[in-house]
């Protein structure tokens, strides 16, 4: 009833404002305080959509930006990833160059040895490609390998850290010939080193020509130890490899020219 009798009151007070002259400043004195507070009411409700029309906008501004920004890695990766087969393909340029008389292939590694004895990894090149056994092949502008096994589908390339692995070889400085043989995935060793040849720590180990099969120059790996015992045939010489073949992915194979 309280409320009823409230808006009578209101009514007629806004009705004295505009009809009744007498009463009109009373009226207005009473009303005023009011129809501010109703204004206020007003405009308090309707910032409170804009804040809530603005919050909604937000939202949907920060997802745009998320989308915008995983596209942009998208980009960037995309970016890296031709960056990435610019320079294997500008490795197998300069190797074409630097070695007139082979032929370069470039290939995908594909796979790995599933046990822990042979290392050895698995290329797309295959026998239609003109791979064939007994190719060097390089990652890295570094010797990978040499190719063990050749099938119409793709090619075996054994590692040079396996045991198995043996190549005639030279130390760059001083010219010293040498036979490399795998190790492990972090170490091979030179055979037959003699107790006068002049191998020195630190000094890389790189292909040779000597037999005319493979290109000269390609790294091996670095001369990390030498020792050598009194009244012993040949001295003890560790070599360093830095190469992992879990993180290569482009390799490039190296076969001389069939003579015409």
């Amino acid at each position: 009833m309280k409320l009823k009798y409230a808006g009578i009151l209101l009514v007629f007070l806004l009705v004295s404002v505009f009809f009744v002259e007498k009463v009109k400043p009373f009226s207005i004195s009473l009303v005023a305080p009011i129809l501010n507070g109703i204004d206020y009411l007003v405009v308090k409700v309707d910032d409170f959509f804009n804040l809530i029309k603005s919050k909604d906008e937000l939202i949907e501004e920060v997802k745009r930006l998320k989308q915008e920004n995983e596209k942009l890695k998208l980009k960037i990766l995309t970016l890296k990833h031709l960056e990435y087969e610019n320079l294997k393909l500008k490795e197998a340029l300069y190797i074409k160059r630097a070695f007139p008389d082979f032929d370069v292939l470039v290939g995908r590694v594909v796979g790995y040895s599933t046990d822990n004895f042979t290392k050895y990894v698995f290329i797309n090149l295959s026998k239609k490609d003109g791979v064939e056994k007994g190719n060097l092949v390089v990652a890295n502008a570094t010797l990978l390998g040499i190719i063990s096994e050749v099938t119409p589908y793709g090619a075996t390339v054994l590692l040079i850290s396996d045991p198995s692995f043996k190549i005639p070889a030279r130390t760059a400085k001083t010219r010293e010939l040498v036979f490399f043989q795998g190790m492990n995935n972090k170490y091979g060793i030179l055979r037959y080193v003699k107790p006068d040849q002049d191998i020195r720590v630190g000094d890389i180990v790189e292909t040779t020509d000597i037999d005319n099969k493979y290109p000269a120059g390609i790294p091996i790996g670095r001369i990390d130890k030498v020792n050598y015992r009194e009244g012993k045939q040949f001295k003890d010489v560790l070599v360093k490899i830095d190469i992992n073949p879990m993180r290569i992915e482009y390799v490039i194979v190296i076969k001389r020219k069939n003579k015409k």
